[in-house]
């Protein structure tokens, strides 16, 4: 039985949530500001910053899509559908909407994100936003009983 690595802030060393953040050395942040506190305080270590990375946009990108899905889907349904029974278009119309966000990122799931830190996480973050889309199906599947 494998135990679950704990990950903690580079900078404050509070462990880190699923919105952590991560620079290009492969550093984890509980969060933007902590990421931003701890490069502008060792700026000298640094040979160039993360928004100079070619997958950075990409990783910021796909993060927030992440965050706001994760946090949001539930009540979107919920108040999209409260007043119809249109509980498996609705939820369709979501799955397909993070169908087209995952595609905009196909390169980075055909090489599982093995090109470099960022790369990985823009993986790891399209199968999160996969999991999503089989929590609607199921809220979906359970709506309809």
């Amino acid at each position: 039985m494998s135990k679950k690595k704990r990950i903690v802030c580079r900078h404050c060393a509070a462990p880190v949530s699923e919105y952590y953040s991560i620079n290009y050395l492969g550093d984890y942040f509980c969060g933007d500001l902590c990421h931003e506190t701890f490069h502008e305080a060792n700026e000298e270590q640094f040979d160039h910053c993360d928004e100079d990375h070619p997958d950075h946009f990409d990783y910021s990108s796909i993060r927030r899509e992440y965050m706001y899905w994760n946090d949001h889907w539930t009540e979107l349904l919920q108040e999209i559908t409260k007043n119809s029974n249109t509980y498996a278009q609705e939820a369709n119309d979501f799955i397909q909407e993070l169908d087209e966000i995952i595609e905009a990122y196909s390169d980075y799931i055909l090489t599982e994100g093995e090109d470099g830190v960022f790369a990985y996480e823009i993986y790891q973050y399209t199968l999160k936003l996969g999991e999503i889309q089989r929590h609607i199906q199921d809220w979906t599947s359970a709506s309809k009983s």
